[in-house]
């Protein structure tokens, strides 16, 4: 699953969505190697997964083809990345990987023809199926070397974290390279029964290669002494058996041959005629390039051979427009030019490479496409709203500097507003009590796209005055027939039925202060959504911010004191009680504090 997930992830990452879509973006490159850190990770660990199904015998090709397309994409890329000042940092992050690219591709090629030729020779026992399986286990060997000498510097790279801190990759190659080296001995072991002796001879691994691709030539000669190969014109001394890695420079006809002296006589062995060819190369360049209007879009390619090895200080001609221009690829093998556009619309490029004696011919045909800026609207209010009152709306216009947006309410146009500075406010007043929806579009103009904000949901309600009201009056007249009582029972003697009807009367006054917190206490928690197992004082500090928290703490206080500590009340709290009460509900439910 975990390599599903990273295939997907670089596939994400090579998306040509948008006008800046690129393998590393900006944000995380600016400034640290944070970002840089998790790509080149990823591609550790894909390079890891290569090299793991080719120790597997499984099929790696797909893996690899997408490996070898991140890294040609990036590498091409280049130019963007020292634009912005970081081309240095990627760069030296890069080239191990390109080596290790390059290893793996060895590996996996020379695996496959050792396949190939290892089963002819089973069957034929024939000298030219033994000495092409030979080859490529020594290609498997070369790319082996490539690869172990690739990830010590892989490993060794540092990373400056966003905290200052260093981190290194850490993926594990040296399990799937000592599986490699097996799986080579076991090759080799496999070969050497199957060995074909033949006297003197010379091989080449490939008889049509292409002008600097390098091939292996190898050869034995069991007790000859002063062994020396030619190719073509060049000469090397060899010993027995022996393998080197040879690029002819040029296309042409070459012969390979080796001699030696076998006692007192100068043997020759077996010639080789190897036909070279030009080496192919292909302009890598996307077929669509995306920018906006009146900014400079930089179209980046490279010019890489058969082997995907960058051709460097290599001339190009462009043609746009009607108009010829040249430029040349740099050390990389990348090239770039700068185009723009005040308009909507597309620009067609062809670029040519004429090739030369060494290299084919190539060409690559763009499509510059100039989008109209992106807008991005964003709108914010409060939740509610009281029914005729004035609803402030703030938001901002990324993208717009100056503008004209058109405000909608319920989904119908309800006037407009203009932008300043990206910046606009409006001001609504909602005659109709429910929920209301508001959001801002931009029509679009000849350099900024249609756009439209988030949609800010507003509660519009009706204050209840009439049963805030009612129940003002309701305390009022609880509090008038404390204040009578206590008067009739300050004049009168104490007696038995006094004493008991008193007792009566605190209840009464104890039951009146906590019926009336007990409404307010259901009111609260059921406005804010708070379980009903919260006690009072709970409440009190989860309101301790709102505009009417000091009337709600002395009605707590006082509750808690008459209720929970059972005291009776003076006739001063009591008031105090209710008119903080009262104050209370007022402020928050008409939302005007007296």
């Amino acid at each position: 699953m975990k390599k599903v997930l990273l295939l997907v992830l670089m596939f994400l990452i090579l998306s040509p969505v948008g006008a800046v879509e690129r393998q590393l973006r900006y944000e995380d490159v600016k400034s640290n190697d944070e970002g840089v850190y998790i790509f080149f990770s990823s591609l550790a660990k894909l390079s890891n997964e290569v090299l793991e199904l080719v120790v597997e015998e499984g099929n790696a090709t797909s893996k690899f083809e997408l490996l070898d397309t991140i890294v040609n994409k990036t590498l091409w890329e280049l130019p963007y990345y020292r634009s912005i000042g970081v081309g240095a940092r990627i760069e030296k992050f890069l080239k191990p990987f390109i080596k290790m690219r390059d290893g793996l591709r060895d590996v996996k090629t020379g695996q496959a023809e050792f396949f190939r030729w290892y089963n002819v020779l089973k069957k034929s026992r024939s000298f030219s199926a033994y000495s092409k399986a030979a080859s490529a286990l020594i290609l498997m060997k070369n790319g082996r070397d490539t690869i172990v000498e690739a990830s010590k510097e892989i490993k060794s790279l540092n990373f400056i974290m966003e905290n200052g801190s260093v981190k290194r990759i850490d993926v594990n190659f040296e399990d799937n390279i000592e599986r490699l080296d097996r799986l080579i001995d076991y090759y080799s072991r496999l070969l050497e029964r199957l060995k074909v002796p033949e006297g003197f001879f010379v091989n080449v691994s490939k008889l049509n290669p292409y002008a600097t691709e390098p091939v292996i030539i190898y050869g034995a000669g069991e007790g000859l002494k002063n062994i020396i190969l030619y190719v073509g014109n060049e000469s090397f001394d060899v010993g027995s058996p022996f393998s080197i890695t040879y690029s002819f420079p040029r296309p042409g006809v070459y012969e390979v041959y080796a001699t030696a002296v076998n006692g007192s006589r100068l043997v020759k062995s077996n010639i080789i005629v190897v036909n070279v060819t030009k080496m192919p190369t292909k302009i890598v360049v996307e077929k669509r390039v995306y920018g906006y209007v009146s900014t400079p879009l930089v179209l980046s390619g490279s010019l890489v051979d058969a082997l995907s090895r960058p051709l460097a200080n290599r001339t190009l001609l462009v043609i746009s427009s009607g108009e010829e221009t040249y430029v040349i690829t740099d050390v990389n093998g990348v090239f770039r030019k700068i185009y723009s556009l005040d308009s909507l619309g597309t620009i067609n490029v062809r670029i040519l490479f004429e090739g030369d004696d060494v290299y084919e011919n190539s060409s690559a045909s763009v499509t510059l496409v100039f989008l109209r800026l992106p807008v991005t609207l964003k709108i914010e209010g409060e939740e509610k709203a009281r029914i005729g009152s004035t609803y402030r709306v703030y938001g901002e216009a990324l993208g717009l500097r100056n503008g004209t947006l058109l405000i909608y309410v319920d989904n119908r146009t309800h006037g407009s507003v203009n932008v300043r500075n990206s910046k606009f406010t409006f001001n609504l007043t909602f005659e109709v009590p429910g929920t209301h929806e508001i959001f801002v579009a931009f029509p679009g103009d000849n350099t900024h796209a249609p756009a439209k904000s988030n949609v800010l949901v507003v509660k519009v309600y009706v204050p209840p005055y009439a049963e805030v009201a009612g129940f003002i009056l309701l305390l009022i007249l609880m509090y008038a027939v404390f204040r009578i009582t206590k008067r009739k029972r300050s004049k009168k003697k104490i007696t038995l039925h006094d004493i008991i009807a008193g007792v009566e009367e605190r209840e009464e006054e104890k039951r009146s202060v906590r019926e009336a917190y007990r409404w307010l206490y259901k009111r609260l928690i059921s406005q804010y959504g708070l379980k009903p197992s919260i006690t009072p004082r709970e409440l009190y500090r989860f309101l301790s911010k709102e505009r009417f928290a000091p009337y709600l703490r002395k009605v707590t206080a006082i509750h808690e004191v008459h209720v929970y500590g059972m005291r009776r009340l003076p006739s001063k709290t009591v008031k105090d009680f209710f008119r903080s009460l009262s104050v209370l509900i007022i402020s928050k439910i008409i939302g005007e504090e007296l």
